[in-house]
């Protein structure tokens, strides 16, 4: 039995690695914009979609590419906020 460490790097390897800490880097200032973009009619849907679509990247880099990067394992963080709150809005709302 050989024990080989696994490398567990910072930035992404794979390009949907790349995608979803895109799309997670993006969620934090669209969710600071939530307010402002309320007036424009958008509110805060591009923040849940950037949160879902990093998320979902984010899900298939570590599962189907094998993706072992910090960032992309932190991007799970957005799209577990934004899971439980559309969860929450479904079963409840206000």
């Amino acid at each position: 039995m050989t024990t080989e460490k696994m490398k567990v790097y910072f930035l992404p390897k794979t390009k949907l690695g790349k995608w979803a800490v895109g799309f997670g880097i993006s969620y934090f200032p669209l969710m600071m914009l939530w307010y402002p973009l309320s007036f424009i009619g958008l509110g805060g849907y591009p923040a849940l979609l950037a949160g879902l679509a990093g998320g979902i990247c984010a899900l298939f880099a570590i599962l189907k590419n094998g993706e072992r990067s910090f960032l992309v394992y932190s991007m799970l963080v957005p799209f577990l906020f934004v899971f439980v709150f559309l969860f929450a809005e479904l079963l409840g709302g206000h």
